[in-house]
């Protein structure tokens, strides 16, 4: 049996260290949810493990397989949907606010949720992957997304000019979204990029989200950024 079978009646949850199964980190921390973790090794390709590829099609985290729901359990990929998913399923309606009960903040969360799907997550990924290549580097690509990934951080900062959390003034699961990658600032990670001085309420978000004691220990997790 692999050890990337799922177990019977927990929450197994599927990932590695990335930024978006941090995502997923900080909401398992912040609301003490039990699961068994399973490491997926990139350097044994274990993402395209067919044991894997049963409940994450698409080989990659994380992912999670719910079987503590009946009759046959629930798998879930995609960070976001993870998000979501053991929001709705636990009633989290401080971290993503019910339709029925706050329709605009509830509209608000997903608004910020899939802005960082759609552009932050993979803009950041993408110059993170042409930073990395061996020299010499493709400077137009760079140069690219990076000035698109600034963007990006100009609507947030201007959001958060305004707002103490992104969404408002309670932290959310569009919080937890976001900070999936812009901890990585927090350990050398783009600051060549995204700098204190030329976005300073992201900063500010960031230094008050570090004193959760969630975050905190999530921050434990991910690796500085070697010189």
């Amino acid at each position: 049996m692999s050890h990337l079978t799922p177990k019977p009646n927990v929450l197994n949850v599927y990932g590695a260290g990335t930024p978006n199964f941090v995502k997923v980190q900080i909401l398992l921390e912040e609301k003490n949810i039990p699961h068994v973790y399973h490491k997926v090794d990139f350097s044994k390709n274990e993402q395209f493990d067919p044991e894997f590829l049963k409940f994450s099609p698409n080989n990659k985290i994380p992912a999670i397989v719910d079987n503590t729901v009946e009759p046959n359990g629930i798998s879930v990929f995609e960070s976001a949907a993870i998000l979501m998913y053991l929001s709705e399923k636990h009633q989290f309606t401080d971290l993503y606010a019910d339709f029925k009960t706050d329709p605009a903040l509830h509209a608000k969360h997903l608004e910020y949720l899939f802005f960082q799907m759609s552009g932050v997550g993979p803009m950041t990924g993408q110059l993170g992957w042409f930073l990395r290549q061996p020299d010499p580097k493709n400077t137009q690509a760079i140069e690219r997304y990076s000035e698109e990934v600034k963007r990006l951080y100009r609507v947030l900062d201007k959001t958060l000019s305004t707002n103490t959390w992104v969404a408002g003034e309670q932290y959310s699961i569009a919080d937890i979204s976001l900070l999936g990658w812009a901890l990585y600032f927090l350990k050398g990670y783009y600051v060549d990029h995204i700098t204190r001085e030329q976005f300073p309420n992201v900063y500010r978000w960031l230094d008050l989200a570090a004193k959760r004691p969630a975050i905190i220990k999530v921050l434990e997790t991910i690796q500085p950024k070697q010189k």
